[in-house]
């Protein structure tokens, strides 16, 4: 526990929590801005409800967020969404924070290591994207195109499609027309890594693991590719994609 040290008895520091109302509020706006993210606009009831917040802090606590322009609320339909604050210290992050930079030096020590074509698979909306690849010079490899496109439905698509919410999966699944077994992607979330043969490209075996936020939503996907099965590579794989997830989520390199 962290401790301040400002009150002394008999030469011993007294312990006492760092924790305190401001910083609780803190934790609060955290909570309330990442709900109304991932679930979209939010009446005052409904974030009352499912964060578990005490009613009387709740209205203080939003009209702050809405006067910094953190959130904003429709007159009309009194639900709250992100505000245009957020929206630019978002582009402004996106900017300084660009994932395929970050990640660069891991899947080239994964391309490396496996001696295989190493992957980084962006989510855009409803397919994976090759944001970079990396391909060994010295032995016969896959070629996989920058910029080339996988359906959540197929290959290492399934890991984002494994870690959706129930509705937003079937939502997915019934647009595209396409039944996936919904077992398979609840074991693939539980596994945390998935094997393809041959599913995107014929006769090119794969791993892929999957890469989250800090809201805990799968943004990327780390995978390697080969025309040999790459089964044995799963752990590294994994391991690569937790090194990234841990410099998203805890800014460290």
């Amino acid at each position: 526990m962290a401790i301040q040290t400002d009150q002394v008895t008999g030469g011993t520091a007294k312990a006492q929590p760092l924790h305190s109302d401001r910083s609780q509020s803190v934790d609060r706006a955290i909570e309330v801005l990442i709900a109304v993210g991932r679930r979209g606009p939010m009446r005052l009831s409904e974030i009352i409800s499912d964060l578990g917040l005490p009613r009387r802090n709740v209205g203080r606590l939003l009209s702050s967020l809405e006067a910094a322009g953190l959130l904003r609320r429709d007159p009309a339909s009194l639900e709250y969404d992100l505000g245009f604050t957020l929206a630019w210290l978002g582009n402004v992050a996106g900017e300084r924070l660009d994932i395929a930079r970050l990640a660069k030096p891991v899947i080239q020590g994964l391309m490396e290591g496996t001696h295989t074509t190493a992957l980084l698979h962006l989510r855009q909306s409803d397919s994976l994207v090759a944001a970079l690849v990396c391909t060994p010079q010295d032995r016969l490899s896959v070629s996989f195109p920058t910029g080339q496109r996988i359906p959540l439905s197929r290959g290492v698509g399934r890991l984002v499609l494994a870690h959706l919410p129930a509705e937003a999966r079937r939502r997915y699944l019934y647009r595209v027309r396409e039944a996936v077994d919904t077992g398979y992607l609840d074991q693939l979330k539980d596994q945390g890594y998935l094997v393809s043969h041959g599913e995107v490209v014929e006769g090119v075996h794969a791993v892929g693991a999957p890469i989250f936020d800090p809201s805990g939503d799968v943004v990327a996907v780390v995978a390697i590719a080969s025309m040999s099965d790459v089964t044995q590579h799963a752990a590294q794989v994994v391991s690569a994609a937790d090194h990234i997830t841990r410099m998203l989520t805890t800014g460290r390199l």
